[in-house]
């Protein structure tokens, strides 16, 4: 199998795990697989700041994306009932967006330095 592929199922497999395991009850247990798949690519297989920030943000957008889904899912649209139906589609997709877009970036930064730190070389006192 070739790196290229073995890492992009890496990624893949972790988003999905967290994705899956956060939205459906029965399979609670896949979230914590997709982090451990998600910290296992990152410290063994991530190779630069790029790939270490990609994997955080496919990981982040997903569980982001995965959470604010649920959110509305278990909320009614009682602050949006007087909003047209297209407009509160509207509302849904831009605060999702938005949420799933920080969890990414905010992921992916976390990513970075934890892959600086496992590469760093200096003792800690």
């Amino acid at each position: 199998m070739s790196a290229r592929i073995l890492h992009g199922s890496l990624i893949a497999s972790s988003g999905a795990g967290v994705w899956f395991g956060t939205l459906v009850p029965e399979l609670w247990f896949l979230a914590i697989v997709g982090f451990a798949v998600f910290m296992y690519g990152l410290l063994f297989h991530a190779n630069s700041t790029l790939s270490a920030c990609t994997r955080g943000a496919v990981v982040g957008f997903a569980s982001g994306g995965a959470g604010v889904y649920w959110m509305w899912n278990m909320l009614p649209m009682v602050d949006s009932s007087g909003a047209s139906a297209p407009a509160q589609w509207t509302l849904v997709a831009i605060v999702w967006g938005v949420t799933s877009l920080l969890a990414a970036l905010s992921s992916g930064a976390a990513s970075v330095l934890i892959y600086l730190v496992r590469k760093s070389t200096f003792i800690a006192p």
